[in-house]
């Protein structure tokens, strides 16, 4: 199968859904400076964002936002302007860290299928796979039929579970990883395409609720998916943070 160009790879994904330059950043701070007292340059926050072609002007609306919004704090060192994560964006980035970086999903639990009565009270984190019946990490109370789960999971199970528009973005996401390059030899661009594809996956993660990804278990599309961007995500550099003031 012919491999695409970097360029083509990191064109596919700011094209896929809509790239919104601050939320961009989001990705960009989280990655770059969770370090306590970790800022980026406006330099070098022009230099990758340049490599999306992305305009200086939406960089500074974008920045501007986010500091009102109190996610990013500013200070300046002579001419340079520098921006860091507030305690706030810090807090929240460390909140969903796990959500986003884990390499591969947790050990699944047991599994069983869960059959109510209708109009009965949904069992506890479980996955409603259609009218009255559920996928659950425990069996179901006295008034359900339950029935321990072996072997892989029938595809049906995770289109009934998960919504198919996240199905197919997590497809999209998997079949573009799996045909790109592992590491641009320019290091902007390897950083470039560091953040642009830990941009896409982390949108599609946090609308994967945990539970739902534990009882899927390893063979369905968001476990490979999860796989392929922890497996460039460890062959692309981050950003390095701008060294402190001497």
């Amino acid at each position: 199968m012919t491999r695409i160009q970097t360029t083509d790879l990191i064109a596919t994904l700011c094209q896929t859904g809509d790239l919104k330059v601050w939320s961009l950043l989001v990705t960009l701070f989280g990655d770059a400076a969770m370090a306590d007292g970790a800022v980026l340059s406006g330099p070098q926050i022009s230099e990758i964002l340049g490599q999306l072609r992305i305009r200086p002007e939406a960089q500074r609306v974008a920045l501007h936002r986010l500091r009102k919004d109190g996610w990013i704090t500013a200070t300046r060192r002579g001419r340079i302007g520098l921006y860091g994560l507030s305690t706030r964006g810090r807090a929240e980035t460390a909140a969903v860290a796990d959500r986003v970086y884990a390499p591969a999903i947790p050990d699944a639990p047991a599994r069983y299928v869960i059959v109510t009565r209708d109009g009965a009270e949904a069992p506890k984190q479980a996955l409603l796979l259609g009218a009255g019946r559920y996928l659950g990490p425990v069996p179901g109370g006295a008034d359900t039929l339950s029935a321990p789960l072996t072997g892989p999971l029938p595809p049906w199970v995770a289109a009934s579970a998960v919504q198919e528009p996240l199905c197919t973005d997590l497809a999209g996401l998997r079949d573009a990883l799996d045909h790109g390059p592992t590491r641009p030899e320019d290091p902007m661009t390897a950083t470039a395409q560091r953040l642009v594809i830990l941009h896409h996956w982390r949108r599609l993660a946090l609308r994967l609720a945990p539970e739902a990804e534990a009882l899927l278990g390893p063979d369905w599309v968001g476990a490979a998916c999860r796989a392929r961007v922890a497996a460039h995500l460890a062959a692309l550099p981050r950003l390095n943070p701008t060294p402190p003031a001497p």
